[in-house]
């Protein structure tokens, strides 16, 4: 089974698809495609083979803005209850980078923001009611089981006008690392890294010949969907644990869970 995201509505249904699952021995992969992107990959080597030393801080801006015209019709994503907002159409990809880069989400706050609150329905000028996110602002803390947690600070956004897409800043004791892409258009090309060390010198760097596609296309989600899905069916044929999998869709979704908490609580959420 092949499930994009977000999986599901709440954290309960994703564990009991796990249950469900296990019982019947089904290989369920999640449709997080950038961890199959080559300069993800290379992101996630470098900081595996510990380049930037001890992570102090790490900052994801991903300002779009698909929904930034007031006129784009309502629809399920303008619903909460439906899965709808920024959460989870750009939230489930983020939350699970950080997973997957640092580590597991520990304390969370965050404040969430409707700035388009109605939208027309389609075909017709009668607007009806927006009750899904369209910004996000969060503050997450990470445990890399080292004996210190890094500070997180995530920024999402579907009505940035001329946004800058997306940026990823990782700051360390020895260097730092910006993922980045102003591409509007394609979520997957277009991205550069650049790494500055220990005496402030930038390199741009590329990923491992190994990590790039055989074949791309021109729309840049073919390509590492493609990969994900080769993942998922060796993992049928090999009788093997998928990744990404339900457990990564269960720690991404609990993350938005929290955010969510938080934002109509304004407490800080233990996850």
């Amino acid at each position: 089974m092949l499930l994009e995201k977000p999986v599901s509505i709440s954290s309960s249904e994703i564990e009991e698809l796990q249950r469900i699952s296990l019982i019947n021995n089904l290989s369920v992969c999640v449709d997080f495609e950038y961890r199959a992107v080559p300069l993800f990959l290379q992101t996630k080597k470098l900081i595996d083979e510990n380049i930037l030393g001890d992570i102090f801080l790490v900052k994801l801006d991903w300002l779009m803005g698909s929904r930034s015209d007031p006129k784009r019709s309502w629809n399920w994503y303008s619903l909460e209850e439906k899965g709808g907002g920024v959460i989870g159409a750009l939230g489930t990809h983020a939350f699970d980078m950080l997973n997957w880069f640092f580590g597991e989400a520990i304390n969370v706050s965050g404040k969430l923001a409707t700035s388009i609150k109605k939208r027309p329905l389609p075909n017709s000028s009668d607007l009806n009611d927006v009750t899904s996110e369209d910004v996000c602002l969060a503050n997450i803390e990470i445990s890399n089981y080292s004996s210190n947690l890094i500070p997180c600070q995530v920024s999402l956004s579907s009505i940035s006008k001329n946004g800058r897409g997306f940026s990823l800043e990782i700051y360390g004791s020895e260097g730092s690392l910006i993922l980045k892409s102003e591409n509007q258009k394609d979520y997957v090309h277009g991205f550069n890294l650049k790494y500055s060390n220990s005496e402030n010198k930038i390199q741009n760097l590329t990923a491992d010949s190994s990590f790039n596609f055989e074949k791309t296309w021109t729309d840049g989600r073919i390509a590492p969907v493609l990969r994900i899905q080769n993942l998922w069916a060796e993992s049928i044929f090999n009788k093997t644990p998928i990744i990404p999998g339900l457990c990564e869709g269960l720690a991404s979704h609990k993350v938005c869970e929290a955010i969510r908490e938080s934002s109509k609580s304004g407490l800080n959420i233990k996850i």
